[in-house]
């Protein structure tokens, strides 16, 4: 994977080529509509033309989890997951922490790669 320039400030715009419906976003519909846009599976494009995966979990990085380098046990995880708790991917386009945008090698097409989160 290459490093993926990103801007500052409030994030990265993405613009969404493929998001997937996961069961997850089935169960919170059944459980009552989330004030959030849904889709945590999401692969998109950069406004350089860069297609990237993105990584659902904006860690907080400050809790000990995050700070070690294991996001995925970050403390805040329920608030900070993208989909879930903050506008996800069923969109045109969404605006992601930097260090959640992953660039696609050129052998993986945005069309598919949302399904890179799950795997």
């Amino acid at each position: 994977m290459r490093e993926v320039e990103t801007s500052a400030g409030d994030g990265v715009r993405v613009r969404v080529v493929s998001a997937g419906v996961c069961g997850s976003d089935l169960h919170m519909v059944a459980m009552g509509f989330p004030p959030v846009t849904l889709g945590h599976e999401i692969a998109g494009m950069l406004d350089d033309g860069t297609a990237v995966a993105i990584e659902p979990l904006a860690g907080c990085g400050e809790c000990d989890g995050c700070r070690a380098g294991h996001e995925q046990r970050c403390r805040e995880f329920l608030q900070r997951v993208y989909g879930m708790a903050r506008d996800g991917g069923m969109a045109d386009e969404i605006v992601v922490a930097p260090r959640c945008v992953i660039a696609l090698p050129k052998a993986i097409q945005p069309t598919d790669a949302a399904l890179i989160e799950p795997l």
